[in-house]
């Protein structure tokens, strides 16, 4: 695997992203790190490799590390990724980690894809099989539908309140 790793550090585009996808098909914990890189890169071919890995691994995800990416990119396609991957985190940092990015994101395709995940969020819950958030975090939540209740739409921030309480 360290072998591999090292073929990411190549100039040559279509090599890293052949370590990459060579990586993500073994147990690449440890270099997680890269594929974070990758995610983030100007290229949407290694974006699109770290995407996957990551993918792969979602119970290692870090959802604020997401968030930030989102933040500090400039690159559409990482955006684009990024919202991608809150939908394999867990459904209450999901919740969370999209109504953020709805506030953040100005790009009207990335909002769009984000409003889609959240209709799919609400239409997959299932109160039987999800733990409930603590006090703080359904706060926090109630507090983002708040100040996103015109975007969002009345039905919607209804919807999402009735099934976070």
């Amino acid at each position: 695997m360290e072998i591999l790793a090292e073929y990411t550090n190549q100039a040559d585009i279509k090599i890293k992203r052949a370590a990459l996808r060579g990586l993500s098909l073994l147990n690449f914990e440890q270099f997680l790190e890269l594929f974070y890189i990758a995610l983030q890169s100007d290229n949407n071919g290694l974006s699109v490799e770290g995407y996957r890995g990551l993918r792969k691994k979602a119970h290692l995800i870090d959802s604020n590390r997401l968030l930030n990416m989102l933040l500090k990119s400039p690159e559409i396609h990482v955006a684009k990724y990024v919202v991608r991957l809150f939908a394999v985190i867990n459904k209450w940092d999901q919740l969370r980690c999209l109504l953020n990015a709805l506030e953040i994101m100005r790009d009207s395709n990335i909002r769009v894809e984000i409003k889609a995940q959240l209709r799919k969020w609400i239409s997959s819950f299932n109160r039987s099989v999800q733990a409930k958030p603590d006090a703080f975090k359904v706060e926090e939540v109630n507090k983002m539908l708040d100040r996103l209740a015109q975007d969002l739409g009345e039905k919607e921030v209804k919807k999402l309140k009735f099934l976070i309480r």
